[in-house]
């Protein structure tokens, strides 16, 4: 695969709704910027997004989605029509049949339609055959191994923090910094656990009524260990 190289970069700022940290601004300002160029005509106009559950991928993608007016699809579901003018976001590559994924790739690059693939594991995953025989379909796994690429990496503490405070924020809790840390520090490193843990806390203050600080934070992690890094 062309696996882009991460600049270095800082920022604990929003984009719209897309939290960034150190651990995951490199891999969005790649999509971003490829994204935002120019590329020559006859080539390839598509790229592609891997990375473990709960890193962001699918938060990421319906975000630039909606910025750019790009078609959206997941579950395994593709566009049955290729347009120039339509920028088209695949999710959940690993769900997609290898020889319909195929058939998209040269409906696209005939069309000179700009597209990213996404999802979990690796092109190689994904050119895998869904019947019994498992076998990989080489023409599939060469075009996408072609294609420019970034691993989106597992959120850190920092970026763990804001999501969760966030979360709460939405639910109309607000938390001080060192409470969020309290999760942070404990919580796997999956944005659907923290989405989970926040419901949970909301769940669980209101039925106490109790204030969400950080005792009654390590009180609901020590009585959920399977949300935590210490299971």
């Amino acid at each position: 695969m062309n696996q882009l190289p991460f600049p270095y970069a800082t920022t604990n700022a929003a984009n719209g709704d897309l939290l960034q940290s150190t651990a995951n601004a490199p891999a969005i300002a790649m999509v971003q910027s490829w994204l935002a160029q120019e590329i020559a005509a006859g080539e390839p106009k598509g790229f592609v997004l891997t990375g473990q559950k709960g890193v962001g991928k699918t938060h990421l993608l319906q975000i630039e989605a909606k910025r750019m007016g790009a078609q959206f699809f997941s579950g395994g579901c593709l566009p049955e029509q290729s347009h120039r003018e339509q920028t088209v976001f695949i999710d959940d590559a690993p769900l997609i049949d290898a020889t319909a994924l195929l058939a998209f790739y040269h409906r696209a690059v005939k069309a000179e339609q700009c597209f990213i693939i996404a999802g979990q594991g690796t092109p190689q995953d994904w050119a895998r055959q869904k019947d019994k025989s498992g076998e990989v379909l080489p023409d599939l796994m060469t075009r996408l191994a072609a294609l420019p690429s970034v691993i989106l990496p597992a959120p850190d503490e920092a970026l763990l923090a804001m999501v969760f405070e966030a979360c709460l924020a939405a639910r109309q809790i607000r938390i001080r910094p060192e409470t969020a840390q309290a999760a942070a520090q404990s919580l796997r490193r999956s944005l659907h656990v923290v989405r989970d843990f926040a419901a949970l806390i909301d769940e669980e203050a209101l039925a106490k009524q109790h204030k969400v600080d950080k005792a009654f934070v390590r009180e609901c992690l020590k009585n959920h260990p399977e949300l935590t890094v210490f299971r």
